[in-house]
């Protein structure tokens, strides 16, 4: 893989066994790029509050035996300027895990990484508490029956782990927690992997598929997707989103198959409406406002999409 380009900075996770590699080539995996002018990474050490920070300086990652990765020589958030010593970037990869003993050995992985957005100098102090969790995956390939179980038995364990992360944050003093849950799921919007991430309210620290999650036990996550699924673009007939449009053994398709997932937290006071965002006091939170919209077919290489011209 090439280094980040100029300001930005990045987590790569390869495969642990990528097919690539037998061919001589990189692994491949997923990776996750910021704009370090925009947003920074925190550590577990830090609050809103904490003193100014500055982590490690190497430019390629560590892997520990947790599987978590340093990687960053962004400078922590901060009212002081003396230093913390000894706290890592938040930075969490792996492999997905293989708790159901019907499935094989799972070789997708994951990156996770919560980043503070920087407030500029005009900002009111409230904007120091604004972070979100970004979580990047490439679920199992090839369609079928067993394949769709296991990619949501993955999208399930990453929704878990993402939302732990935001619950954990929240006790940490964090106010405004946002997440981006975004890939490729190889797998169509009414399939059970898509609706595992939509149709579920993660119940952060309450026992969720027998998983018990760690945080604010009375936060809840209700995810939205950014680019509208099941027909919710209206009776326009000349609509047809798509995400990928390939030629293969069986002819050409438009699919949708790589998502925008966004959530922002509320309160578990059990009258909040579907998607409201409660904080304290004060509704803030995440929200989409804008989209690119799909090309047109004209503007399509003739090998479709993706494509060099449209690369995702």
């Amino acid at each position: 893989p090439s280094s980040p380009p100029r300001h930005y900075r990045g987590v790569f996770q390869p495969k642990p066994n990528s097919p690539c590699v037998r061919w001589g080539w990189y692994s491949d995996g997923v990776a996750l790029l910021w704009n370090a002018d925009k947003f920074r990474t925190v550590s577990r050490c830090q609050s809103p509050t904490t003193t100014t920070m500055t982590t490690t300086t190497t430019s390629e990652a560590t892997t520990s035996s947790t599987g978590t990765t340093t990687n960053s020589d962004d400078a922590m958030p901060g009212k002081e300027s003396t230093p913390l010593q000894h706290c890592d970037p938040w930075i969490e990869i792996g492999a997905f895990s293989n708790n159901d003993d019907d499935l094989p050995v799972q070789n997708q992985v994951y990156v996770i990484v919560p980043l503070q957005i920087i407030p500029s100098s005009s900002s009111s102090s409230s904007i120091r508490d604004n972070i979100v969790v970004v979580a990047t995956t490439h679920l199992k390939a090839k369609e079928g029956t067993e394949n769709e179980r296991i990619r949501t038995s993955q999208a399930l364990e990453l929704r878990r782990k993402v939302e732990n992360v935001a619950n954990e944050l929240r006790t940490l003093g964090w106010k405004d927690v946002s997440i981006i849950l975004l890939g490729d799921w190889n797998a169509e919007p009414e399939d059970a992997s898509v609706r595992s991430i939509l149709e579920r309210r993660g119940n952060g620290g309450l026992e969720m598929d027998n998983d018990v999650g760690i945080g604010d036990k009375g936060m809840k996550w209700d995810f939205h997707s950014a680019y509208p699924l099941d027909d919710e673009n209206g009776d326009d007939e000349n609509y047809h989103f798509y995400t990928t449009w390939k030629t293969r053994k069986d002819g050409t398709k438009r699919r949708v198959i790589d998502y925008i997932f966004y959530s922002s937290a509320r309160s578990n006071d059990g009258n909040g409406r579907r998607g409201a965002l409660v904080t304290g006091a004060d509704e803030v939170g995440l929200s989409c406002t804008h989209t690119l919209s799909v090309p047109k077919d004209e503007e399509v290489e003739a090998t479709r999409l993706p494509g060099l011209r449209y690369p995702s």
